[in-house]
């Protein structure tokens, strides 16, 4: 059974608008979907990744994704999750990087961390241009920080750290810094 509205407010109803059935059903036609809706699902398709506003991967399977910066600089970082017929959602909250520049190579391959992976002790050793020595966990906090004053080496207990990769943060005295990662089993 198909209604309509009249124009005209009905007689003595004060301005009302009442709804009349009709003798034949109107056809109002069927949505045009892109899509097939009753043939298709919601499924979750992959994600896609953006580099500063522009496309940088779609439809990635994984949780994890690595992408080496090919240049010194800012870089801000979203996510968007795909589905099947939705399309794309809302993009994730904004992660920005920023990618040092002019750390010396004497630096970098002058320090070293071992024995890696360790369940015990690991040494880290430093040169006079390293200024302070920050470690972090897999979800960004610190577990160990210290100032430096002069070459050496720091004895990194990790027997209570959880199993899993940390980065080592150095920072130059001119406020360059650097990371290098160890991994801790048990």
């Amino acid at each position: 059974v198909s209604y309509a509205v009249p124009a005209t407010p009905a007689t003595g109803n004060s301005g009302l608008l009442t709804m009349t059935e009709l003798a034949q059903p109107v056809n109002a036609g069927e949505p045009r979907w892109s899509t097939d809706v009753a043939n298709s699902s919601r499924e979750f398709t992959g994600f896609n990744i953006y580099r500063n506003g522009s496309l940088l991967v779609s439809n990635v399977q994984t949780t994890t994704y690595t992408y080496l910066e090919g240049a010194a600089g800012s870089s801000c970082y979203t996510v968007t999750a795909v589905y099947s017929l939705c399309g794309e959602s809302e993009p994730s909250n904004e992660a920005c990087v920023d990618f040092v520049t002019g750390v010396e190579n004497n630096d970098l391959s002058q320090v070293k961390v071992y024995p890696n992976p360790s369940n015990s002790i690991v040494n880290i050793d430093l040169t006079n241009n390293i200024s302070r020595v920050i470690v972090y966990n897999y979800v960004s906090q610190v577990v160990f920080e210290q100032n430096n004053t002069k070459a050496g080496t720091i004895q990194l207990n990790v027997n209570n750290y959880e199993s899993g990769a940390y980065l080592v943060k150095f920072v130059t005295s001119a406020g360059e810094s650097f990371t290098k990662k160890v991994v801790v089993i048990k």
